[in-house]
This record gives structure tokens, sequence and C-alpha cells, in this order.
């Protein structure tokens, strides 16, 4: 069953679930010009398993999966670190697109 949470924004309170919560993510993200990544305990998920499976190891059972993603949403590298690289990131890879396309295209087009 899908959990719905409220939101609240100034006076209005909207009840979303995830999957919605995606959806109007990426209308908003599309409308505004915006990007940027979301990563999410589903993100979480498949991580573990892919690297389980790559290093030949059992597939965790369910329990064993939640145990693994509330060990990683606990971290500090989670809900802060994640966010404050992707942020820096970001900003190093959007001066490289300025210095490209706006300050020197021409050296772009030499090569």
């Amino acid at each position: 069953m899908t959990e719905y949470k409220s939101i609240e924004v100034e006076n209005q309170t909207y009840i979303l679930d995830e999957d919605t919560a995606f959806d109007l993510l990426h209308n908003i993200k599309r409308e505004f010009g915006w990007v940027g990544a979301v990563f999410c305990e589903y993100d979480i998920r498949e991580s573990i398993s892919g690297r389980r499976e790559a290093d030949g190891n059992e597939p965790y059972t369910e329990e064993q999966m939640e145990e693994a993603v509330a060990k990683v949403t606990n971290t500090r590298g989670w809900h802060r670190f994640m966010e404050e690289w992707m942020i820096e990131q970001g900003w190093d890879v959007l001066n490289n697109i300025i210095w490209e396309e706006v300050e020197y295209p021409e050296e772009q087009e030499e090569k």
C-alpha cells in the first residue's frame, strides 16, 4: 500500500504519495527549467542489490534490506554530505558549461 504524506506550503496542504510527488517535482522542474538530482530509498535499494549481485552475494531478504536502507538514511552522509557534494559538483559543471559556451566558445570550436 502506498504511504501518503501531508505537505504544507504556506496555507495549502497537499496529500501525496511518493510517485505523485516525483511526478510533481519533474513537472515543476520542466516548467521552470530547473535541473538537479533527487535520491530516494528506492535508489538505495537498487544500489545495494546491484552491489550484492556484482560481488556474487546472495540478495537480501526484505527485512535485511529494510535494515540496510535504514543504516544509510540515518547517516550524516545521506542527510548532509550527499546534497553538499551534489551542489558543489553542480557548480563545477555549471561553470565549465559557462566557460565553454559563453566565455570562450571559440576555443571549443577549434577542437
